[in-house]
Formats: C-alpha cells, structure tokens, sequence
C-alpha cells in the first residue's frame, strides 16, 4: 500500500509524456513538472522500515517446509483453489461478457479480481493440471496487460480532470488519453474473448 503511492506517481508520468510531447509539437507549453510529482519518500527509504523488514521474515516464514501431517492436507487444498479459481472465472467471465455495460469502477473491479485470480494460480500452479493451466495463463497475461493500460489511461484522465483551471496542454493531453483509451479497450475485448473461451475449457 505505501509503495503504491510511488507506483503510481511514476505510471501518471509515463501515461501522460506521450500526449505532452506530442503537446509540445504542437507548440502548447508544458508546466514544469507536469509529468509526474516526486514521491514523498524514497522508496530505499521504506524498504529500510522496520514493518517491511517483519514483511519479508514473514513471508519467508511461510516458505518453511511444513510438518509431515500437513502433506495430508493438499488434496484438500487443491479442491479449495479450484472451487475458489472456478467462482473467480464465472464473475470474471460474466463481467467481460458485459463490457459495454460497465462504469471504470466495474472495470476496475474485473481487473483486480483478474490479479486475485492470476495471483491464486501461481501459487497454487503445483497442485493444478500443467497443461490446462499453461494454457490459461497464456490467455490470462495479454488481458491483465491490456487492462492495466486501460486503467492507467483512464486514471490519468481522471487526474487531469480534477485540476482546478485546466489550459489547453491539459484538454490536449485528456482527447489524447481518450483515443489511447478506446485503442486498449478494444485490445481488453479481444483478449478478454480469448480468455473467456479458454477459462470455460478448464
């Protein structure tokens, strides 16, 4: 979550440099600063926390190798990540079929409940079908791209519009955000047909 805050800042930069180049060819003035603000700290600075440093031992708690007892329990692991992976796919699935119908916090509900899903299957990949998987994760990337694009796109132009006195550089760079928007949109569609056809195979 701290992390997040950097994240960000830095993807609002990237996702508006190339409407404020083309801006400045077009002989528009660009504010300095204009494309990112600084993080409010280092990031060097919160990995050296030490909530990150319990973060880390945590996770590598996890990693230990687990009493003989709890072999037992992997069968019934597997049957609750493919119970939990096959609830994510149906939403998953039934919200791409509607697209068109979704606001941005829909879509960026789908995209987050894509992550939980691709998240849940790497970690799970050992006790899941090899093959079948592959296949799903082939199809699962190039949609959780296109949709991080999107989502950058249309957060991007939501940061320009709550500017107070917007100037012609700022209509610029939203018309410009708004074409990129609609050209991953249609990627989403496409890719998200291709996983739909593959998540109801498995």
């Amino acid at each position: 979550g701290a992390l997040g805050e950097d994240r960000d800042a830095a993807v609002l930069g990237q996702t508006l440099a190339p409407a404020l180049l083309a801006a400045r060819r077009l002989g528009l003035s660009v504010s300095e600063g204009a494309e990112a603000s600084a993080p409010a700290r280092s990031l060097v600075e919160r990995l050296q926390r030490p909530d990150t440093t319990a973060l880390w031992l945590g996770l590598l708690q996890l990693c230990e190798p687990h009493a003989p007892e709890a072999d037992a329990a992997q069968a019934s692991l597997a049957d609750a990540a493919r119970t939990q992976a096959a609830r994510l796919r149906r939403r998953c699935r039934r919200d791409l079929a509607r697209w068109a119908d979704l606001d941005d916090a829909a879509r960026h509900g789908l995209r987050k409940r894509l992550k939980r899903l691709r998240y849940l299957l790497d970690a799970c990949a050992s006790l899941l079908p090899r093959k079948a998987l592959a296949r799903e994760l082939a199809a699962l990337e190039p949609l959780q791209d296109a949709l991080g694009q999107w989502n950058d796109r249309v957060v991007a132009q939501a940061a320009l519009a709550t500017k107070s006195g917007p100037d012609a550089t700022d209509r610029f760079a939203q018309g410009w955000l708004a074409a990129e928007a609609a050209t991953v949109e249609r990627r989403c569609l496409r890719a998200g047909r291709r996983w739909r056809r593959v998540a109801k195979a498995g």
